[in-house]
């Protein structure tokens, strides 16, 4: 059992002093976790993959970002042959990549892309 100041006491006590309450914290049921040794692998490989290329870009921002549309985006894909990682039922990109590209490779374009655009791609593609 362990046991934790309650600050409040019980009026018996010194001026100053603390009571205790015991609780049992080995009594709780332990949680299972609902995430299988698959998923953690997967959670685990995302964030390696994140963290080597400076960021993970969803297939249905790249385009908004690189200021053309997805058609010629996936011409690009195709002539570029970019790095595709596959995670939760989506296609991600890499970030050092797709900065590289668009700094050598500038598109016509259709200007910045906007931030709102951006989230809405990213909740629709994830959700």
């Amino acid at each position: 059992m362990e046991m934790f100041p309650t600050g409040l006491g019980d009026g018996a006590m010194a001026k100053g002093e603390a009571s205790t309450i015991q609780y049992d914290l080995l009594g709780f049921p332990e949680q299972e976790s609902s995430i299988d040794d698959k998923d953690l692998a997967q959670i685990d490989d995302f964030a390696k993959d994140t963290a080597a290329e400076g960021g993970l870009l969803l297939r249905s921002v790249v385009p908004m970002l690189l200021g053309v549309s997805q058609q010629r985006f996936h011409q690009m894909q195709k002539q570029y042959n970019f790095r595709e990682f596959r995670y939760f039922d989506n296609t991600w990109y890499s970030r050092k990549e797709i900065e590289s590209f668009s700094k050598v490779q500038r598109t016509g374009g259709r200007g910045r892309p906007s931030l709102a655009a951006i989230a809405k791609a990213t909740k629709e593609s994830l959700l």
